[in-house]
C-alpha cells in the first residue's frame, strides 16, 4: 500500500484488510493516543499506557468493518482505547480491593485500621462519643462470631464487598468449608 499519509487512506486500507494500514495507523497516531490516555488516566504507568493503546488499536482492527467512515477515524479508534483503559483501571481497582480483603487478618480487629496520623483524632472521637461506642461494643459482644464478621467487614469496606465471595471466605472459616449463601450474608448485614 505504500506510505499512508491521510486517515482516509488508512480507512480504505483497513476496510480492505491491508495490514500496512494498521502499521500506518500505529505510526501516525500511537504517540497522540498515548499522551491522551496518560492525561485522562494518570494512574496508569508508561508500560500500562502502551499496552492499553496497543490493545485498543487491536480491538479496532478486529472490528474495523463496523467503522462506517462517518466519524473521524482517530475518534473512533480512541473510543476503543478509552474502553480498554477503563477496563484496565477497573480491573486494577478490583484487584486492589481483593488484595486488601486478603490481607485482613481479622475483620473484627479495629486496631489494624488505625493510622498513626489519625490516632489523636480517633482518641478525641472515642472520648466524645464514649457512651455510643460502649453501646456498640455491647451489641458486638452479644453477636454470633459469623454475624460480627459480616457486620465488621461491611462496616469497614462499605458496599465494595461481594456477598458471595465473603460467604465463601466465612464459610471456610466458620462452617468447615461450606459457603454461606450470598443472600444470607446480605440479610445478616442488614439486621
Amino acid at each position: 500500500m505504500g506510505d499512508l499519509v491521510t486517515d482516509e487512506e488508512i480507512t480504505l486500507g483497513a476496510w480492505e484488510g491491508d495490514e500496512n494500514a494498521l502499521g500506518a495507523l500505529v505510526v501516525k497516531h500511537f504517540g497522540a493516543f498515548e499522551r491522551a490516555i496518560a492525561k485522562k488516566y494518570p494512574v496508569l504507568g508508561t508500560h500500562d499506557i502502551e499496552d492499553v493503546v496497543a490493545l485498543g488499536i487491536r480491538r479496532f482492527w478486529e472490528h474495523r468493518h463496523e467503522y462506517d467512515g462517518q466519524r473521524a477515524l482517530v475518534g473512533y479508534v480512541f473510543g476503543f482505547i478509552k474502553n480498554v483503559a477503563r477496563e484496565h483501571v477497573a480491573c486494577r481497582l478490583k484487584w486492589q480491593k481483593a488484595r486488601a480483603m486478603e490481607t485482613l487478618t481479622d475483620p473484627t480487629d479495629a486496631d489494624q485500621f488505625r493510622d498513626l496520623r489519625t490516632e489523636n483524632r480517633l482518641d478525641d472521637i472515642e472520648e466524645k462519643h464514649k457512651g455510643f461506642l460502649e453501646a456498640i461494643k455491647t451489641v458486638l459482644a452479644q453477636m454470633q462470631p459469623i454475624d460480627k464478621a459480616i457486620w465488621m467487614t461491611f462496616a469497614f469496606a462499605r458496599e465494595d464487598v461481594n456477598a458471595g465471595e465473603l460467604g465463601r471466605k466465612l464459610g471456610n472459616e466458620f462452617q468447615n468449608g461450606e459457603p454461606i449463601p450470598a443472600g444470607t450474608v446480605r440479610v445478616k448485614k442488614s439486621r
